[in-house]
This record gives structure tokens, sequence and C-alpha cells, in this order.
């Protein structure tokens, strides 16, 4: 067997005892994954060890996939930036992002997908840049700077139809998020996106309504087992306590003396 060929056995294997559970025996695995990986091309390294970092991510070891995703950037930047490397770059700088949100570092995340984005366009991965510019809308959804959020987002959902699944439950998510802060949306093109999932009558609807419309398609499209569909039932409820609250509102303004005839 190749040593190509045996790291990526021991990656899989890896994998495979993450995903059942077997914390040891994975970190085990993934030891001898990081000394196989000086074997392999600049190329190959730097995707293996972007391949485990995404893999400690998703279990939540934040401080190994960092250092293994600075490990790769620090590759890169010692070869010429070539279309050779501008998708590992992308997805290099996109992994980073994901990464420092989930860290609580919205301001650095927007930086690395804007590099993300850069390099996916570059290497002419359409999904990867409309991917990453999404993100770039999560994150300053994160910093609080919601109309900036929309202007980065809205152009992306023309090409909602195209992305993949997760991106589209993100941005529909996104979006409902959005407007559950800011209330009703003006903007033409995003009322026209929201009625591709109720039809015309939903842009009658009250905004607290709209949001539920657009969380509910993002359940419907997301694995129950997914990180996004837990995410998606987190906005329903806040939206449900965002209604009642303006329920109870507007049900103490008029017990007030005078309001009742």
């Amino acid at each position: 067997m190749t040593s190509q060929g045996a790291l990526l056995l021991i990656l899989g294997l890896g994998v495979l005892i993450f995903n059942v559970g077997v914390g040891p025996a994975f970190s085990r695995g993934a030891q001898q994954v990081v000394k196989k990986v000086a074997q392999l091309s600049t190329g190959e390294q730097v995707s293996r060890r972007l391949e485990l970092a995404e893999v400690y991510r998703q279990q939540g070891q934040w401080q190994l996939a960092q250092q293994l995703v600075a490990d790769g950037l620090q590759q890169l930047a010692q070869v010429a930036d070539s279309s050779q490397y501008w998708q590992l770059r992308g997805q290099a700088w996109e992994l980073q992002g994901k990464l420092q949100l989930a860290t609580g570092k919205a301001e650095e995340a927007l930086q690395s997908w804007q590099l993300a984005k850069g390099k996916y366009t570059q290497a002419r991965d359409d999904q990867g840049a409309v991917r990453t510019q999404v993100y770039q809308a999560l994150a300053l959804q994160e910093l609080g700077l919601h109309q900036k959020a929309i202007a980065i987002l809205t152009p992306t959902l023309s090409y909602w139809q195209q992305e993949e699944v997760e991106t589209q439950a993100l941005s529909l998510r996104l979006l409902a998020n959005i407007l559950l802060v800011t209330g009703e949306v003006k903007n033409a093109q995003l009322q026209e996106f929201i009625v591709q999932f109720r039809g015309a009558e939903i842009s009658n609807w009250d905004y607290l309504q709209q949001v539920r419309g657009l969380l509910e398609e993002s359940l419907a499209i997301s694995s129950p087992s997914s990180v996004s569909y837990q995410e998606s039932l987190l906005s329903l409820g806040n939206a449900a306590r965002a209604a009642y609250q303006r329920f109870q509102s507007n049900f103490e303004r008029l017990s007030l003396p005078g309001c009742i005839s």
C-alpha cells in the first residue's frame, strides 16, 4: 500500500471511530495521520490537514483544529500563489472562519471568509464563493450589522437553488434572524425570494409570520441530526418568544385606563 493509501485508510478509520464516539481511539488514529502527512506533497499535506481539522471542528476540539489550519496556511504561504493552490487556500480560510466564529471572533471570521471568497473566485468555484459570502453575512449579523448583512446576503439569493442544502438552510435561517431583529423587509428582491416558499400571500403576512415560514422551510430541508436543524429550532423558539412578548405588550396597552371603551 502506498503512503497516501495508508494515510487515507488511517484517516477513514479515524473518522469512523469519531462517528461512533470512541474518542481515545480516534485520537490515536489522528496522531498517526499527522506522522504520515509529512511524506506527501505540499498540496496533499494541506488537504489532509484540513480534512482532519474539519473532523476536530465537528468534535468541538477548536484548538487542535485551529493548529492544523494554521499549519496548512503556513505551508501555503511558502509556495507560489498559483491556480494549483487557490482552491486549497479558499478551503483553509473558510475553515479558519468557521473556527473563529465558533470561538466568538466574528470580526476575524469575516476577514477570513472575505479571503476565502477571493480564492474561490480565482479558482472559479462558484459554490465556494457564494457559500463564503453567505458566511460573511452571518458574521455581520453576529456583529449586529444587520443592514450590511442584508446587503451581503441579498445577491447570493439569486443562486439559492444551486447551493448545497446546508448553505440553503443557513441562508433561510440568516434571513429569518435578520428579519426578526429589523422587522419589515422593504427590499424587493428579498420579498420576491420569500414569496417562493409560501406563495404571493406571504407578502401580506406579518413579519413574524414570515420569519416562522422561513424557519419552517429551513427545518424542512435540514437533516434532523444536523447542527443547522438545531439552530433553526432555536431561532423558531426566539420567534415564538418575540410573538408572545408583542402579544403581551399589546394586551397590557389595551388594558390601560382609557383604552377600553
